[in-house]
């Protein structure tokens, strides 16, 4: 009960001596609850992605976010990266963590944006997205990697193949 599990986290777990990554690992795990709402058996972001992508908000268990509260979270998120170039982690696998943190937050802001779209009644991407995320590139896709796939333009070089 009375253990600093950022402290022990940044002591045993990521050995930082800038004791920066125990803190924001515990704020990122509570980043959702700047968006407003909670969800039993999952989180708001899941809930973004995957849950009922074609409905509008209202229809779905995180009815009670706002555009507001989401560009809050977004900000949050934000904020919150900064810290990841103070850490000072003293295991071989430092460059990676950094990475997968950096990635778990653009999904978070990814969810927070498409939530936003959602809110605004915007669900004309999500209904087309499965359908054009699999064009021309021989596979099928449906729920959410779908509209993640095709929500953010890939930009490539002309005469290049997507990749996935």
């Amino acid at each position: 009960k009375d253990m600093n599990l950022p402290r022990a986290l940044d002591e045993f777990a990521f050995q930082d001596a800038a004791r920066v990554m125990g803190s924001f690992a515990h704020d990122l795990g509570n980043a959702y609850l700047r968006t407003g709402a909670t969800v039993s058996n999952g989180t708001v972001f899941y809930t973004l992605l995957q849950l009922q992508p074609e409905e509008p908000l209202a229809k779905t268990p995180a009815k009670s976010i706002t555009r507001e509260t989401l560009q809050a979270t977004i900000d949050y998120l934000n904020a919150l990266s900064v810290k990841l170039s103070e850490a000072q982690m003293g295991r071989p696998d430092a460059d990676l963590i950094v990475r997968e943190y950096r990635q778990q937050i653009a999904v978070m802001k990814f969810a927070c944006r498409l939530g936003q779209a959602r809110r605004r009644r915007d669900v004309k991407i999500a209904r087309q997205c499965p359908a054009r995320a699999g064009r021309g590139t021989g596979a099928a896709y449906s729920g959410a990697p779908a509209i993640v796939a095709c929500a953010q333009p890939v930009r490539r070089a002309p005469g290049k193949r997507r990749s996935f």
